[in-house]
């Protein structure tokens, strides 16, 4: 079941290209970008946006990635993760078609490179590391596959990579992540309160996997802190009992690695927190509390502890539903998806602290998965 939509329902809620569109030249301005990926049911696409100095927003194209999304909405992937992004490309999960997505950008625009299918049942989110892709599948029995990205725009499927998620059907995975280093990878069970922990050979293919039990009930999303730490979101599916925990490996990661607890679900007070991210300098973190329509902010310490620094840092329009967001490249401005009204509202970041900005119309309420730089 997916938590964070029961949660939210509840009253008060590598290759360059060649440019694909005449804007080429009038995009060179631009101090960034920002991607949306629609999810459509009937067509899945990444909306792109340009970024202005001020931190709003310009549509700029639509591109589509040939394959399905799921439609629906509030959460429809029950994840994080479903866009990624390199500094060379884009990959999407289409969980409509049961494939995944590459796309290849510049200062010019998007473009479809390939697609090839997620060895699995409704992929819901992917990774990369240099040119490793891993997707995450949450349909039939979930499991995880690995790609290669090849000189000539393709992902090359890894032999050995096709690996059921331990907690086995039902598990209901939330996100899949490299580590920093891209030695492991990470991925949340929400139904079974797991984190499993997988290995990789030098091929890039599984080595083995060790299941650690979360601290708290319902681990959804996460992402690293300073020194590796993992921070992870906890909705202990109870209206207000939304927590985040963090984690440090131990020496012998390269080994099982083994996760030490460090902050152990410390209280939001905020509801349906899912979604986590961590600025580049790794000292401050943010939380989407969808059902409460605001964001937390906490310091990370170098030993890995958290300490909330306001549980609402910032507010996004009443019944918006928060879930996806964004940090631009330079650290600025924070982008969020609002998942009811089909909205993204931007932030300017002053560490701890949010300053509302402006709000985006006309983003699909089916959207899951943004990407900034």
């Amino acid at each position: 079941m997916n938590r964070c939509l029961v949660l939210a329902t509840l009253p008060l809620a590598l290759i360059a290209m060649a440019p694909s569109s005449a804007l080429g030249s009038e995009r060179n301005h631009a101090d960034g970008f920002v991607y949306v990926m629609s999810n459509a049911s009937d067509a899945n696409s990444v909306l792109v946006y340009e970024r202005e100095e001020n931190g709003t927003l310009i549509q700029t194209e639509e591109v589509l990635t040939q394959g399905k999304g799921s439609g629906g909405s509030k959460d429809p992937l029950g994840s994080q993760g479903a866009l990624a992004l390199t500094p060379n490309y884009l990959v999407a999960v289409n969980a409509g078609s049961n494939n995944i997505s590459l796309m290849t950008f510049n200062q010019d625009g998007v473009q479809f490179e390939s697609k090839a299918s997620s060895h699995g049942t409704f992929p819901i989110s992917v990774t990369t590391f240099g040119d490793l892709v891993y997707v995450v599948n949450s349909g039939a029995t979930p499991n995880i596959a690995g790609f290669r990205v090849t000189a000539d725009g393709k992902l090359r499927f890894i032999q050995g990579s096709n690996h059921a998620l331990p907690g086995g059907v039902g598990s209901g995975p939330g996100e899949i992540s490299f580590t920093p280093d891209g030695n492991l990878l990470i991925v949340t069970e929400k139904n079974t309160n797991m984190i499993d922990v997988f290995g990789l050979n030098d091929d890039g293919s599984i080595a083995n996997v060790v299941s650690v039990a979360s601290v708290a009930h319902t681990p959804f999303g996460f992402a690293f802190g300073r020194r590796g730490t993992l921070l992870i979101s906890e909705t202990n599916g109870t209206p207000t009992g939304s927590t985040i925990s963090s984690y440090m490996f131990g020496a012998d990661e390269a080994v099982n690695g083994v996760l030490q607890p460090v902050t152990k679900a410390l209280p939001i007070q905020q509801r349906g927190t899912c979604w986590v991210f961590v600025t580049r300098n790794g000292r401050y973190a943010f939380t989407t509390n969808t059902a409460s329509d605001t964001i937390a902010s906490f310091r990370v310490a170098n030993d890995g502890s958290l300490t909330l620094i306001a549980n609402n840092a910032g507010t996004t329009p009443a019944g918006s539903l928060p879930t996806d967001m964004a940090l631009s490249a330079d650290g600025r401005f924070l982008y969020v998806v609002g998942a009811l009204n089909g909205s993204l509202d931007i932030f300017s970041v002053d560490k701890g602290m949010l300053n509302f900005v402006t709000t985006v119309a006309g983003i699909p309420v089916s959207a899951q998965g943004i990407a900034a730089r």
